[in-house]
């Protein structure tokens, strides 16, 4: 620690204030002449970027259009195995209903008891 010393401002003389001044000019103008070549390659990407997607395009919607028929395919049968299953749980029901009769009249029963009382409460 004792070898460093402190470090004092150098004076600058003009004629390295110039050459300060040239190098920063020659920045600003490195900086503009890079952000044209930046807009450029930008513009040149999203014209290739454009081509593709036109390209593409009918794949697309080919695409979109079977995965449409497919999820329709799908909801129908969702659909059809609602109504098999539940057509399935109403005959069981019913048979059920008519072999023990009166566990059906007790439970129905029950439950309106208890639905006039909750509904036959004053508030």
């Amino acid at each position: 620690m004792e070898n460093l010393q402190r470090l004092e401002p150098a004076k600058l003389e003009p004629k390295q204030m110039k050459s300060i001044r040239h190098a920063i000019e020659v920045l600003n103008d490195a900086a503009r002449e890079s952000s044209s070549e930046i807009k450029k390659m930008i513009n040149q990407d999203y014209k290739q970027l454009k081509g593709t997607l036109v390209e593409a395009g009918p794949e697309v919607r080919d695409a979109f259009r079977e995965m449409r028929e497919a999820s329709r395919e799908s909801m129908v049968h969702a659909k059809d195995k609602v109504v098999e299953t539940g057509k399935e749980a109403a005959s069981q029901v019913n048979k059920t209903a008519h072999q023990h009769p009166w566990y059906f009249i007790g439970a129905s029963a029950t439950v309106a008891g208890i639905l006039g009382f909750f509904l036959g409460r004053k508030k």
